[in-house]
């Protein structure tokens, strides 16, 4: 019962974190192309960003709602997958910015998936 709810513990830090990472990659995205005067925003790049975001609430909503469920740290991992490899191929593939936060994925998942 402790190793389930520490999980959960984790589980709710990650998906603040998470929150926090997506706001700062937006300010990054948004106020970087003011003064770097080479680069732009892409203009799927605010959609994904929102969307992003609209996941890590409904990650906090489901873990609200089905506290007991054990699939969730896959579900959360999975879709950092997914939205990350989508903000990267958005903004310049292997010239992106964004592509150091597979790195940050690994690191999470290697941690939560530790004790599996």
């Amino acid at each position: 019962m402790s190793q389930n709810l520490n999980m959960r513990e984790w589980l709710d830090w990650l998906t603040r974190v998470r929150l926090l990472t997506i706001l700062l990659i937006l300010t990054v995205g948004v106020v970087w192309p003011q003064y770097v005067p080479a680069s732009e925003i892409n203009r799927y790049f605010l959609p994904l960003l929102i969307f992003w975001i609209t996941l890590g609430i409904s990650h906090i909503i489901l873990m609200r709602w089905l506290p007991a469920a054990k699939w969730h740290g896959a579900l959360q991992v999975t879709t950092d997958v997914v939205m990350v490899s989508v903000l990267v191929y958005a903004t310049g593939l292997q010239d992106s910015y964004f592509i150091s936060l597979y790195l940050l994925i690994i690191i999470v998942a290697s941690i939560y998936f530790q004790g599996a």
